[in-house]
């Protein structure tokens, strides 16, 4: 992904970055949703539970950029 969008610009750079910010963070939510649940570590279970408001804070944030749809 880096090697593709640090050769664009503009609104190439959007219509690929953009999208691509969604959709890792979908991604990243599932797996912290995944762990909270299958760790048993409890500290673990708790660092994903922080984080997980972090992710979904910052997915409502890249579903509002410009090229995101």
């Amino acid at each position: 992904m880096i090697d593709k969008v640090s050769k664009l610009k503009g609104a190439e750079f959007d219509k690929e970055y953009d999208p691509a910010m969604v959709k890792g963070h979908k991604k990243a939510i599932a797996m912290f949703e995944k762990a909270k649940s299958d760790v048993k570590a409890s500290d673990l279970q708790k660092y994903a539970e922080n984080t997980l408001p972090v992710l979904h804070e910052h997915l409502d944030l890249a579903k509002k950029l410009p090229s995101s749809k």
